[in-house]
């Protein structure tokens, strides 16, 4: 058994990020990353206004709870129409994808952790170097074990579409 470590604690206020937030019309914040959970998960809240490409995460399993809004989810063959309290867990290595016209916050869950944030650490430097070039950020995606079945996630056909 591991012992108790006290510095592990930690309180964010109500626009506070252990990241800055994501890319094109996704305002997230990091709650709780790979390095807090010992690479156990990522624990995200989302406020989306884009539309998310069909995709597949190689590595992790996601899970989506709805706060508000209500965005449709196309998850393998199904669609699904979520509502404010929904919960939609989508395994790795199924293809899915987020639609929205509206805006819809709701927190997400991703495992295991580090992924992610590493992922998103990695589009955030390619956007503050002025790198951020369709190849670059397809190669960081690679990286986080995204691929992108439908258009780019950047470019002239953004996988994140507003």
């Amino acid at each position: 058994m591991t012992a108790f470590d006290a510095s592990r604690i930690y309180k964010l206020g109500p626009t506070e990020s252990l990241r800055p937030s994501g890319p094109n019309g996704t305002g997230s914040r990091l709650l709780v990353g790979g390095a807090q959970s010992e690479g156990q998960y990522t624990f995200r809240y989302y406020r989306a206004e884009a539309t998310m490409y069909p995709h597949t995460h190689e590595r992790e399993d996601e899970n989506v709870y709805v706060l508000s809004g209500n965005p449709t989810v196309v998850l393998g063959e199904t669609t699904y129409e979520l509502a404010p309290g929904d919960f939609l867990f989508m395994p790795h290595h199924v293809k899915h994808a987020i639609y929205t016209n509206d805006p819809w916050e709701g927190f997400s869950v991703s495992s295991p952790g580090y992924i992610f944030d590493e992922m998103m650490d990695d589009l955030a430097n390619l956007i503050a170097a002025d790198a951020a070039t369709p190849e670059a950020m397809g190669e960081a995606l690679k990286r986080g074990g995204i691929t992108v079945h439908e258009g780019k996630w950047y470019g002239e056909t953004p996988i994140v579409q507003r």
